[in-house]
C-alpha cells in the first residue's frame, strides 16, 4: 500500500503529494530468512528534479533478497535523474519505468510525474501515471495507457485530471473518485485540502479493515503515514507545502 497523489489544476498549476511510509526489509535470524516492517516519518516518497518536475513513487516487490531493496534502488535513481539526458515528464517517467523493470521485472511500481513540457512554443502542464506492470488491452483504452503502462492523466478523459494511487482498488472506486468531479475546477488550496481528504479517508478504510484481505492484498493501517509531503509546481519554479501529522 501507498498514497500518493496528482492534480493537474485549470491554471496549469500542478499539485502532488504523497506519504511517508514505506515498508523495510529486516534480516531475520537464519540464512535467506528476512521479514519486513513499516517505517515513517523520515522516509520521502515525492521528490521533484532540478527543472521543476514531481515525482511520486509507490510499489510492492516480492524479491525480498535485494540488497540495497527496490525501494532504495529507486529513490537513489529518482535522486540522481540526469536532466540533460531525461528533460520531459514523459522522459522521465519512461526511465523509471524501464529501470525498476531491469530490478525486478515482476515488482508492481506505479510512478506519478508531473511538470510542465518545455519543448513546445509555450508550456504544456502535463501529469503521467506510469504502471510498471502492462495493463491489459481494455485497460490500455479506459486510460489511454501506453504500451509501457505510461498514460497521460489530463487527456480529457476523465472527470477531473487528478491520479491518486492507494495500489488498493477498492479505496479509489468507493472512496475517492466519487468525490473527484467536485474538485475540478479547484485552486492550489482545495487541490491540497483535497489530497489531505484522500490520505485522510484511505487511512480511514485501513484503520476500519486493519488485517483483512480484500482484492489478495493484506490491509495494514501503518501502510499509510500520517505525515504527507504537498508540492505546487509551475512552469517555473516549485513550492513545498508542508502539512503536520494533525492534519490526516
Amino acid at each position: 500500500m501507498s498514497f500518493t497523489y496528482g492534480q493537474v489544476l485549470r491554471s496549469g498549476l500542478i499539485v502532488m503529494a504523497a506519504d511517508r511510509a514505506v515498508r523495510r526489509t529486516l534480516p531475520f535470524s537464519g540464512p535467506g530468512m528476512r521479514g519486513s516492517i513499516f517505517a515513517h516519518g523520515d522516509i520521502q516518497k515525492l521528490f521533484v528534479t532540478k527543472n521543476n518536475i514531481g515525482i511520486t513513487s509507490g510499489g510492492t516487490s516480492k524479491d525480498m533478497t535485494l540488497v540495497p531493496t527496490l525501494a532504495e534502488r529507486v529513490f537513489e535513481a529518482i535522486r540522481n535523474i540526469d536532466i540533460e539526458k531525461y528533460r520531459t515528464p514523459l522522459d522521465i517517467a519512461r526511465y523509471l519505468v524501464e529501470f525498476t523493470k531491469y530490478h525486478d521485472s515482476t515488482a508492481r511500481y506505479v510512478f506519478t510525474v508531473g511538470g510542465h513540457d518545455l519543448t513546445g512554443s509555450k508550456p504544456k502542464p502535463v501529469l503521467y501515471e506510469a504502471d510498471t506492470l502492462k495493463p491489459s488491452e481494455a485497460a490500455s483504452k479506459m486510460t489511454g495507457a501506453d504500451r509501457d503502462g505510461i498514460c497521460l492523466v489530463n487527456n480529457g478523459r476523465r472527470v477531473a485530471d487528478i491520479a491518486i494511487n492507494t495500489l488498493h482498488p477498492k479505496i479509489n472506486s468507493e472512496i475517492i473518485f466519487p468525490n473527484a468531479g467536485k474538485i475540478g475546477n479547484c485552486n492550489k488550496q482545495g487541490a491540497m485540502d483535497f489530497a489531505l481528504f484522500a490520505a485522510g479517508e484511505t487511512r480511514k478504510f485501513l484503520r476500519l479493515h486493519d488485517g483483512q484481505v480484500i482484492y489478495d492484498k493484506v490491509l495494514d493501517i501503518n501502510s499509510v503515514s500520517r505525515e504527507i509531503d504537498i508540492l505546487a509546481i509551475y512552469h517555473d519554479r516549485h513550492e513545498w507545502q508542508r502539512r503536520d501529522a494533525d492534519a490526516v
